[in-house]
Formats: C-alpha cells, sequence, structure tokens
C-alpha cells in the first residue's frame, strides 16, 4: 500500500483554500515496486480520518513479540485539530476553520489492509505542530 496527501484544487480560490479539505488517498498493489491501484472517482479517493484536513503524515508498522501479529497506526497533522476550548481567551478571535487544527494525532489502521484507520485517534500533542518527528 502506499498513502499520498492529497490537496484538492479549488476553482478561483487561493490554495491556502484547499489545506481545509486536504487529505490522503491510499494505492494498492500485489508489489512493493507498484504499479498501485487508486480510487477512481475523486469524489471516493479519499480515506475518511477521525480529524479533516489532513497533511504531513508518517505511517508507524509495529509487529508483536510473536512476530505474526501486525499493527500500524497513522500519525498525521491536520487543518482541523487545534482542539481550542472555548475557555480558551483566542477563541473568540479565531475563524472557525483555525479552532482546532494543526496537532499531531495518532489512529490504528485496519490491520487486514492498512488503508483505513479504525477506532479513534489520539492527541499526541499539546500544541500546533506541522508534522510528526
Amino acid at each position: 500500500m502506499l498513502w499520498l496527501n492529497r490537496l484538492p484544487r479549488l476553482d478561483n480560490q487561493l490554495v491556502v483554500k484547499s489545506y481545509e479539505i486536504a487529505g490522503f488517498v491510499v494505492g494498492t498493489s500485489d508489489a512493493p515496486e507498484g504499479p498501485f491501484q487508486f480510487e477512481p472517482n475523486a469524489d471516493n479517493a479519499m480515506v475518511q480520518m477521525e480529524h479533516a484536513g489532513g497533511a504531513d503524515f508518517a505511517i508507524l508498522q509495529d509487529d508483536d513479540d510473536d512476530g505474526k501479529t501486525n499493527r500500524a497506526y497513522i500519525l498525521y497533522g491536520a487543518w482541523h485539530h487545534y482542539g481550542m476550548e472555548q475557555s480558551d481567551w483566542r477563541f473568540q478571535f479565531y475563524p472557525d476553520w483555525a479552532k482546532n487544527g494543526h496537532q499531531i494525532a495518532i489512529q490504528e489502521l485496519d490491520p487486514e489492509s492498512f488503508t483505513r484507520p479504525i477506532g479513534p485517534s489520539t492527541r499526541v500533542t499539546k500544541n500546533g505542530q506541522e508534522s510528526p518527528r
């Protein structure tokens, strides 16, 4: 499988508006070198994540001690993941799209194919951060 970041272009809009709806697409292949097959319908191509506006990311594969059970996780920054609470003094000044973006989340991936997240995410940073380190 091959995960890629997708930044859809919006007609007559600044590129920064596209970041609000960015996300991930996943290609699959029988061989590591490809060729990879992607969802051909643009409306269905993006993987549904807990936080919209997915950007920089990393994939972590974790083998259990028995060497048989594989797990994988995606760590990602998202435009819609600041986690700003209404009690935060900045809340009243930020536009809606900026009230909850750019914190890093981790989500487990489906163990059968690693092509979609399962379960809720866990926030792993407390402040805005551009990418997983």
